[in-house]
């Protein structure tokens, strides 16, 4: 199982739609169900990943959750990681 992911890519900003495959399978399950967006900007040596959890800001914008890690973590902890900062967001 996978997510989709946007990756935006220094220094222009471009972006890439990529899969994150290297995720636990409920981990997956439970971002995909919950309709979360996922983004991530590699800024050496860290990485940023910003997850849309449907909560907005007071005038109106997205209320994304960051998470800054070390560019060389481990994926699969990473994302669970994420998984139980938003589900502590979200309850």
């Amino acid at each position: 199982m996978s997510i989709k992911a946007t990756l935006y890519i220094r220094p222009n900003g471009d972006t890439k739609e990529i899969k994150i495959t290297l995720i636990n399978p409920e981990d997956a399950q439970w971002l995909n169900d919950n309709n979360i967006k996922v983004s991530l900007e590699d800024a050496p040596p860290m990485l940023f990943i910003y997850a849309d959890y449907g909560k907005t800001t007071l005038d109106g914008e997205p209320d994304e959750h960051l998470l800054v890690v070390p560019a060389d973590s481990d994926c699969v902890a990473v994302m669970a990681r994420l998984v139980a900062d938003l589900k502590e967001l979200k309850s």
